[in-house]
């Protein structure tokens, strides 16, 4: 049987199991959010976004998820921009 209890972190009820959390070594994140504007081809698109990847990770910083943020004049199919998520331990 799992040892479930709840959490201790937020409070609101949530059920941990409490084999695979320690209190003692919870790790905080800080997040990092970069845009990417003008994009024009999708080739030279991803280019700059893997280059900014690589440039963050060398920082310290860990690639999370990459988010097209539309673009209202030509429809769904071509970003307007890139939003790129970083996470490092706090």
């Amino acid at each position: 049987m799992v040892n479930l209890k709840k959490c201790m972190k937020c409070k609101n009820g949530c059920i941990i199991n409490s084999k695979s959390v320690d209190e003692r070594n919870v790790v905080m994140y800080e997040y990092k959010f970069v845009r990417m504007d003008q994009m024009n081809r999708l080739n030279a698109d991803f280019e700059k976004c893997k280059a900014e990847i690589e440039k963050h990770a060398n920082d310290g910083w860990r690639f999370v998820q990459i988010v097209m943020l539309p673009n209202d004049k030509l429809g769904v199919y071509r970003p307007a921009s890139y939003e790129i998520i970083f996470e490092r331990a706090v």
